[in-house]
């Protein structure tokens, strides 16, 4: 599932925001698949071809891909967009 709907959304507002997280996703997995290297979450940030696309969006994105088994962390950590250190990514 990659839209969470934690708004309790109904109808065809669900699918609508529905179908734009798995566009989001497949976005992703296509700069991913891009990179051939391990990643961070600000890789994906900087480089989101879509402007103004909620930071927590991207998030939930990675996170979606993560328990879907696409990309997994590598065990180690990088400075990240906001001088904060986030978990390295790989694709599997």
């Amino acid at each position: 599932m990659s839209y969470y709907n934690t708004t309790q959304e109904r109808g065809n507002d669900l699918k609508d925001y529905q179908n734009k997280a798995r566009t989001q996703d497949q976005i992703i997995k296509g700069m991913i698949a891009k990179l051939q290297k391990p990643f961070s979450f600000k890789d994906i940030y900087n480089s989101y071809p879509i402007h103004n696309t909620p930071i927590t969006s991207i998030r939930r994105s990675l996170d979606t891909l993560k328990k879907q088994g696409y990309i997994q962390e590598t065990g180690l950590q990088v400075m990240g967009v906001f001088s904060r250190k986030e978990r390295q990514l790989i694709k599997k």
